[in-house]
């Protein structure tokens, strides 16, 4: 514990309401006035029991009045100092009657408690002060106490009316208060003596709690104040006397106020090490990532995809220049300009490495190889899109941009190709591989293609009438065992040209449901399922959910926004949580001026 010589505040406000029969000028009701008493060291200006005790006095009403009921209640706001420092890391208990309660913390130098006291009634009040276990106490108050006849009165009592010399629980002549002050053991003995305690942010995002070893202590615990206010609790359980450290993960935004102490502890109780602050210092646990062969406008960080347990990151750097292909090959010869890359991430022991680099087999210049990428939920399945890679289609054309996914597995800590997809209508300027999203379980595969150009409409209609452009497409694939093959082919149920149906694609983490968002379609409607053909709202955008039973899809919404505007791209961006009942929607040029939740 930490002390100084300045006097804290404790308010325990003890509430309720007066239940008196008195008649007359003692009656008293919703606007009756409050008494005020108080409580000083030999003022002699209350009657006490024993005049010669100057921290003894009896406190009675100013109006002097009595109840001929002690079963009404009265409310007793009490203004208590003690003679120390120390804010939330004191116990501060009030016994009086049957009354027996801690006030708990509310801020520094502020303790509240509400109870409701018995009206014109005499105990023995008695205010202690601690440490925060209660095991070494530290001072006392105790004075006979007469509760008042009004709705309520006001106590005061002062820090120099604290007994704190009669607490010296090692008889050596220096009181507990005194002997905590200094910086000693209060109780002797084998009791533990607190320890300093150090903060330390380790670059993947970890509180380490270091400590020395304390003299006598047969465990630590770690505390934790998590926003400065709250107050502190045990987040480590009981830690053997051989620890000196403690790694605590947490989301780093939720700590930006924290506090951390390590409590020293054997048989004879706890003892506090003085606090440690996060402010300030959560610069220092902010990973930073850079390829292994950075070159100027590589793009490095174009798209990132991290697994769910947060140990493997994948990212994709599309305009990367190396003429490499496969895994791991010669990142050094730039001379395969755009052919692109992906750079596979590992955390180990709380430390961040470089897995794998990967490249296309196949690799050719402005294939754009890594413009999206995806990974299944352990981070053993990645997919990589490459939506400018040319290949010969299979309706005709050049080739050009036509696009393609490549997919990797990852099998003890090696990397390697299992698949390239290809478009069933495969077609120049398509950029098949724009948009990738996998399932948690790494086995569906859904590929958006906002610029496919067919007319067809629903599942698995005609590919090859490219009469709708930028109509857009989202193909599915799924793998059993090491095989993959598509599955679906889906169009939106009003498919029109320059819709983009498919910029934005989400599966849940079974892969059975699928969101897909069309940021340019046309229909005014709002809401779920309403008129797609009233095309009167120019690229007001909707999102189209499709669902899988027995490996077949069909589409189970229409979504618009409760508000469709021209222009406004709802389904620029689309999310499913894992069990796909509950869908996020961005719409990223919507025009109103509303703000929070449920405007305007």
């Amino acid at each position: 514990m930490h002390f100084q010589s300045l006097a804290i505040v404790i308010a325990m406000a003890v509430t309720g309401c007066s239940g008196s029969s008195d008649s007359g000028s003692n009656q008293i009701g919703a606007d009756s006035q409050t008494t005020e008493n108080i409580v000083e060291s030999g003022n002699g200006t209350n009657e006490s029991s024993d005049s010669s005790d100057m921290n003894s006095a009896l406190i009675v009403p100013v109006d002097g009045t009595e109840s001929e009921s002690s079963e009404s209640l009265i409310r007793v706001d009490f203004d208590i100092m003690v003679p120390a420092y120390m804010s939330n890391e004191l116990q501060v208990r009030l016994d009086w009657g049957d009354i027996n309660t801690t006030a708990p913390f509310v801020r520094d130098e502020s303790w509240s408690v509400s109870v409701n006291f018995r009206s014109n009634t005499t105990n023995l009040l008695t205010v202690t002060f601690a440490d925060r276990n209660g095991g070494i106490t530290l001072g006392t108050y105790e004075n006979t106490f007469r509760t008042g006849t009004g709705i309520s009165q006001m106590v005061q009592i002062t820090a120099d009316q604290f007994n704190t010399d009669r607490w010296d629980d090692d008889n050596d002549g220096v009181s507990n208060l005194d002997e905590l002050i200094a910086g000693t053991n209060p109780v002797g003995g084998g009791a533990p003596m607190p320890v300093q305690a150090a903060l330390e942010l380790v670059p993947d995002k970890t509180f380490r709690i270091t400590w020395q070893a304390s003299s006598n202590a047969a465990y630590y615990k770690v505390m934790e104040n998590p926003d400065g206010v709250s107050g502190f609790s045990d987040i480590s359980g009981q830690l053997s006397a051989s620890t000196s450290s403690f790694d605590h993960r947490v989301a780093l935004y939720e700590r930006v106020n924290a506090q951390y102490l390590v409590q020293s502890c054997n048989a004879l109780g706890c003892v506090d090490s003085t606090p440690v602050f996060v402010t300030g210092t959560l610069v220092n646990a902010i990973g930073y990532f850079k390829a292994s062969n950075t070159n100027t406008a590589d793009e490095f960080g174009m798209a990132v995809s991290l697994s769910a347990d947060g140990n493997t990151l994948a990212v994709g750097a599309q305009s990367e220049d190396s003429a490499a292909i496969g895994i791991n090959g010669d990142e050094n010869d730039n001379s395969v300009e755009d052919s692109g890359a992906v750079y596979l991430f590992a955390r180990n022991d709380g430390q961040w490495l470089q897995q794998a680099y990967l490249k296309a087999n196949d690799s050719q210049e402005r294939d754009n190889f890594g413009g999206a990428v995806s990974l299944s939920a352990d981070g053993n399945t990645l997919a990589v899109g490459a939506k400018d890679k040319d290949s010969a289609p299979t309706a005709g054309g050049d080739g050009d941009a036509s696009g393609a996914v490549y997919v990797f597995i990852r099998g003890e800590e090696v990397w390697q190709q299992q698949a390239f997809l290809r478009a069933s209508n495969s077609d120049p300027f398509d950029f098949f591989g724009e948009v990738v999203n996998l399932s948690a379980d790494g086995n569906t595969l859904a590929v958006g293609v906002p610029q496919e150009q067919s007319a067809s409409t629903g599942i698995n209609g005609d590919q090859n009438d490219n009469s709708a452009v930028n109509s857009g497409a989202v193909y599915v694939f799924n793998r059993i065992g090491q095989l993959w093959q598509q599955q679906a082919y889906i169009k939106a149920s009003n498919a029109e040209a320059r819709d983009l149906f498919g910029e934005a694609v989400s599966l849940s983490a079974d892969g059975n449901l699928l969101a897909v968002g069309a940021r340019s379609e046309n229909s005014a409607a709002t809401g779920i399922n309403g008129d797609q053909n009233a095309d009167f709202a120019f690229a007001s955008g909707a999102v189209y959910v499709f669902g899988r039973s027995d490996e077949t899809w069909q589409q189970q919404a229409y979504i618009k926004a409760s508000n469709s505007g021209n222009v406004d791209g709802f389904g620029s961006s689309v999310s499913l949580n894992a069990d796909g009942d509950t869908l996020a929607v961005g719409a990223w040029t919507e025009s109103s001026a509303a703000t929070g939740v449920n405007g305007d």
